[in-house]
């Protein structure tokens, strides 16, 4: 789906509707649109990107963030948008550096119990 001004405003004020930006649940704003030929994984992606922006610009401005989660944050930072402030760059950085080394820990973890079954000549099963 492509969302046109049109779309873009009657889902804003969706949004609203539904108790504003933090608080609207796709169901909601699903609920409130009545837009023919939209799904709720449209309205859930959508939802999730006009976040992203909406913590971007705060960030932008200096503004408190508020309810923004972590990956929010680190979503918003990797936008290419300014620099987020110092403790919650940290911690961007961190969840960033912890989801890249986990599919390597797994797959090392997994050779290890490859390694311990050959030598107690056992079926390898990975």
């Amino acid at each position: 789906m492509r969302w046109t001004k049109a779309a873009q405003m009657r889902f804003q004020q969706a949004v609203e509707q539904s108790g504003g930006i933090m608080a609207a649940t796709p169901r909601a704003i699903l609920d409130a649109l009545t837009m023919e030929g939209v799904t709720y994984a449209q309205v859930k992606s959508h939802l999730q990107r006009y976040r992203t922006a909406h913590i971007a610009e705060l960030l932008e401005r200096g503004e408190e963030v508020g309810d923004a989660s972590e990956a929010q944050l680190s979503v918003a930072a990797r936008r290419g948008r300014p620099e987020l402030p110092p403790p919650a760059a940290a911690a961007a950085a961190e969840a960033a550096r912890s989801r890249a080394a986990a599919p390597a820990g797994r797959r090392a973890l997994k050779l290890q119990r490859a390694l311990r079954c050959r030598k107690a000549h056992l079926p390898v099963a990975l």
